[in-house]
């Protein structure tokens, strides 16, 4: 029998409208099935995505669908004008910007703008612009929060400054897109210099990432989240169809250049796996990490970890999953020491550091979750099932198998 899950990965593949099984529509036809889908499509990120696409399979008739639907379309061209007048509002001010995430592909990769879930706006600037960029917007009623610590300790340790507005989405002014200290990293520049121009649907030219750097920013926000939205995944997905020169090359280069390799193969991986995407298996191999890496990977089980997303919700499991996501025993150590010596979520580091013995509890934490996995693994490698969940990486592996 069909679960929540499965129709939630039917209805997030691109062929969803001409493939969608019969099934899928009765069984959303029942109020508390329904409402249990759309809470996980909600927590995904893809609820936009799930109704449009159940919109144009189940046809006129559904009332409360189309009633959604509409709502979602009036906040997305709400969201697009938001959008163009925040790119208008930094090139008045000198400023030319790179948008990012979400704000990027909503109308440039899916059919419609409803179908991306987005509640903020990233924006990549030069270094040297974003004290104009932050200026610029305070102009227009953007401040920062008051609890945020000094902005010379986010410069230090943090990668975007979040600025607030009584009525419009929170802005994040990018100069980095990730942590100093990370192994994991995307050079910001480069993706800066490498933007291709696009036209927004209002006729707004503005600049947003070459669709290599697309994907490897998806995989670093796949690192910071743990591997926890589908919605993500749907991005490379719509990525992967929409760019007809995507350079996979440039890719690979890229991604060992900034030790995303293994996390990269593993997002190829996972998509490929769930919604088809059209992604050759020569580049996970490619980029995919270690046989011990790997094996350690599949005990974790990534897909049904990501549908549930259980490792969002434990420290120790994140950080467990960082630490098998890098390249090399040397670069482990030291984020393993980096895990020991501060927390993981502050933003000033200098005022979060760990002592000793809250460090030696993280470290009993990181070995017990560690042990937990293996003992769990084992007991699954006695059912087909289980063993089945062990096939991650294998050519062989079905979604189904995977859940």
């Amino acid at each position: 029998m069909a679960s929540p899950r499965q129709d939630l990965l039917a209805l997030c593949r691109l062929d969803a409208p001409a493939g969608l099984e019969r099934g899928v529509l009765e069984r959303v036809a029942d109020p508390a099935y329904c409402a249990g889908l759309w809470r996980l499509a909600a927590r995904h990120r893809v609820y936009g995505l799930t109704h449009c696409v159940l919109a144009r399979s189940a046809g006129p008739g559904d009332t409360a669908t189309a009633d959604t639907l509409r709502h979602l379309r009036r906040g997305a061209a709400l969201l697009q004008m938001t959008r163009d007048d925040l790119v208008r509002t930094l090139r008045s001010a000198g400023v030319e910007s790179v948008v990012l995430k979400g704000a990027a592909v909503l109308d440039t990769l899916y059919r419609e703008p409803a179908e991306r879930d987005l509640d903020d706006f990233d924006v990549l600037v030069r270094s040297e612009d974003v004290q104009r960029a932050v200026d610029a917007l305070r102009s227009t009623g953007y401040h920062e929060h008051a609890a945020l610590p000094s902005p010379q300790a986010y410069v230090r340790h943090h990668f975007h400054l979040p600025l607030h507005h009584r009525t419009r989405p929170v802005v994040e002014i990018h100069w980095a897109l990730s942590r100093p200290f990370w192994p994991f990293q995307l050079d910001a520049q480069r993706v800066y210099d490498d933007a291709v121009v696009v036209q927004s649907s209002a006729g707004l030219v503005m600049r947003i990432p070459r669709p290599e750097h697309l994907i490897l920013h998806v995989v670093l926000q796949n690192l910071q989240e743990s591997f926890s939205r589908l919605g993500r995944l749907v991005d490379i997905d719509r990525v992967v169809a929409s760019a007809t020169g995507l350079d996979w090359d440039v890719l690979i280069r890229e991604a060992h250049a900034g030790c995303l390799g293994p996390a990269t193969s593993l997002s190829l991986q996972m998509t490929s796996r769930l919604l088809g995407s059209p992604i050759p298996e020569s580049i996970v191999r490619d980029l995919r990490p270690s046989p011990v890496a790997r094996f350690h990977l599949a005990i974790l089980e990534p897909v049904a970890s990501l549908v549930s997303q259980r490792l969002s919700h434990t420290l120790a499991g994140r950080q467990v999953q960082r630490l098998w996501l890098v390249d090399r025993m040397r670069q482990r150590l030291a984020v393993l020491g980096s895990f020991l010596r501060a927390d993981d979520d502050a933003v000033d580091l200098d005022r979060h550091a760990v002592g000793p013995v809250r460090g030696a509890i993280k470290l009993l934490r990181l070995v017990t979750f560690q042990g937990s996995a293996y003992v769990a693994a084992a007991a699954r490698s006695l059912t087909a099932p289980g063993r089945a969940q062990m096939r991650f990486w294998s050519s062989h592996a079905r979604s189904s198998d995977l859940l």
